[in-house]
């Protein structure tokens, strides 16, 4: 991946394209949706490199499913963006709303943030939210049977528009943190950890 290799020595964590069995979060979805109580623990993984890569300055930029990669207890990540800027992104669905649309503004944690909430909300039902209106959050009311009410107020504050109301990388990880410890709602919900069949994105007709 074009901008990972001069800096790969020096970065914390399991930032490497990834070998062996893993599979990308996109494949593994393509198949099953994953349970919330899955998606909290890779949430939490995910959000610990971001840390580690932000107390070196660095922002991931290219945060989607394709970039995610899956063991049995292991994530890794890929498609590091540079220090601070990234080029265009292959999956505009996962972009924070402050990047633009040419994604040409410096990759900020907080663009991370508003990226990794649209991954954990594919990873639950299988698309990325779409925004209700221009300026708005996405709706996430199609999560309903996929996650109990505290997962989904804090993906919604995870993909709020403005910047300066999503959640610090430290403060969402302690929030799935808590999250896993908990437990919430123990019993298990309908519909999670389904396995896809022609599911398709609200609103999408099919063919």
């Amino acid at each position: 991946m074009a901008g990972e290799a001069p800096a790969s020595p020096d970065l914390p964590g399991h930032w490497c394209v990834p070998l062996g069995d893993l599979i990308s979060l996109e494949n593994c979805v393509a198949r099953r949706t994953l349970p919330w109580q899955e998606v909290v623990q890779r949430g939490r993984k995910i959000l610990a490199l971001l840390l580690a890569w932000e107390a070196r300055g660095i922002s991931h930029g290219f945060l989607s499913p394709r970039a995610v990669w899956l063991g049995d207890e292991e994530v890794r990540l890929s498609d590091l963006g540079m220090h601070g800027f990234a080029g265009p992104s292959p999956i505009p669905e996962y972009w924070a709303p402050e990047r633009g649309p040419d994604s040409v503004r410096p990759v900020t944690p907080a663009a991370d943030v508003y990226a990794l909430g649209a991954v954990l909300a594919y990873a639950l039902v299988g698309y990325p939210p779409r925004p209700l209106s221009l300026g708005a959050g996405p709706d996430l009311s199609h999560l309903q049977l996929s996650a109990p009410d505290p997962i989904r107020l804090l993906l919604a504050k995870m993909l709020s528009p403005a910047p300066e109301d999503r959640p610090t990388l430290r403060a969402a990880l302690l929030a799935l943190s808590a999250l896993e410890e908990r437990q919430p709602g123990a019993c298990p919900l309908p519909g999670h950890g389904r396995v896809r069949r022609g599911l398709r994105s609200p609103g999408r007709k099919s063919g």
